[in-house]
């Protein structure tokens, strides 16, 4: 992956676990959250849990500050005995997508079966209210408490591109959690 190392990463991961096994896993996943939560850089994790009880894959998606914390953790001894330990009771374990930049609010692994990627219309009313807000909220503070030193137009500009960092690692993959049932709704297929 070709990555910027300062924009936050999102990986997203296949379990598939044996039959019987449920449990197991369960308990395995909440202890490898433990671990890979005190790692510098962790910031989210979601898990989407099978509905096909033929089919038992777990998918995790795992967001990261950085591409290089989420390659420290990675290579940690860490990980890798928590993997060995799950070999008892999966079938396959499977990177599927790791993706950087403004793409994770939205942008789902097109082979995760039971994820598709958000409608373009719900996609742009959740920027649309995070956003607009934001910008408001910060040129109403800004704009009282700079108007005295007669600044540049530019420094405006300057504090709404600051918005920016805090919108990506923070606010909008909360937002996108809050939401995700309506935003990741099964759509009605077309025949």
């Amino acid at each position: 992956m070709n990555a910027n190392n300062s924009l936050p990463v999102t990986t997203v991961i296949s379990h598939k676990v044996k039959p019987g096994h449920i449990k197991d896993f369960e308990g395995w996943h909440k202890k490898i959250l433990a671990k890979a939560s005190v790692y510098d850089g962790f910031q989210n994790i979601m898990i989407i849990k099978p509905d096909d009880p033929a089919n038992l894959e777990y998918v995790v998606i795992v967001q990261w500050s950085n591409y290089e914390n989420l390659k420290k953790w990675q290579q940690s001894d860490d990980l890798k005995q928590m993997i060995k330990e799950s070999e008892e009771f999966t079938l396959s374990v499977k990177q599927l997508h790791e993706q950087s930049g403004m793409e994770i609010w939205f942008d789902w692994p097109k082979d995760a079966k039971r994820l598709s990627k958000p409608l373009f219309y719900k996609q742009t009313l959740i920027t649309i209210m995070v956003v607009l807000p934001l910008i408001f909220t910060v040129g109403a503070i800004s704009r009282p408490l700079l108007s005295g030193f007669n600044l540049p137009f530019e420094i405006e500009i300057v504090i709404n591109v600051i918005i920016i960092s805090p919108l990506i690692t923070l606010i909008m993959p909360k937002v996108t959690k809050l939401l995700y049932p309506w935003l990741y709704s099964k759509r009605k297929e077309q025949n």
